[in-house]
């Protein structure tokens, strides 16, 4: 939904191109899942939000690795993620795909946001951390500006997008009224017990 900071997004939210690869991607990739519709193929967009839990990656493992390694800064503001934990990401997957839903786009999620600071600190309270290093916000904007920028390429790291700077300061809620309405989505699992069964996964043996 590019840099949209309406209170509550819906399906019904525009997808501006924001230059960055990742988010351009998926805006790519929509339309052309929309060209195979209007070819006569039935297909269903899924939004998953900030997806994590057992096995997860990006939102479960990589979180811990970064508190570990000591690279977590967290941004000072208001930004809030909107998670989905992984059960209820693919029972709301799998009743779009078996549900009348050709040619329609739904959220998935939980339905639920709560502040980076928060969601980060069920890792690091798993760790027996009981607070996470942060930065200010204008170092946010320190990073994503052509001085900024030029430094990150100069110690060989990628360069920071407005995208990724407005992604951890968006205060923006994810509406999942559409898969309710529609599919008979309803998120059975909340943080507290996804949080849970992902420290039970995460402390397995291996």
């Amino acid at each position: 939904m590019g840099v949209n900071a309406s209170p509550l997004i819906d399906e019904t939210a525009a997808t501006p191109l924001v230059g960055q690869a990742y988010p351009d991607s998926k805006i790519h990739a929509e339309a052309v899942v929309r060209r195979l519709a209007a070819a006569g193929l039935d297909t269903v967009i899924v939004r998953p939000a900030s997806t994590y839990g057992p096995r997860g990656t990006a939102w479960t493992v990589g979180p811990v690795e970064q508190i570990k390694a000591g690279r977590l800064r967290l941004l000072a503001g208001r930004g809030l993620v909107n998670l989905g934990y992984i059960d209820n990401v693919v029972q709301g997957t799998l009743q779009a795909l078996t549900a009348a839903a050709a040619g329609q786009t739904y959220n998935l999620c939980d339905g639920q946001a709560i502040p980076f600071h928060e969601f980060y600190g069920y890792y690091a309270r798993m760790m027996g951390i009981s607070r996470l290093p942060s930065v200010p916000a204008w170092a946010g904007k320190l990073v994503i500006s052509p001085p900024g920028r030029w430094a990150r390429r100069l110690l060989g790291r990628q360069a920071t997008g407005r995208w990724s700077l407005h992604y951890l300061q968006n205060s923006s809620r994810f509406a999942i009224t559409k898969a309710q309405r529609e599919l008979g989505f309803a998120p059975a699992i909340d943080v507290t017990e996804g949080m849970q069964r992902t420290e039970a996964w995460l402390r397995r043996p291996a």
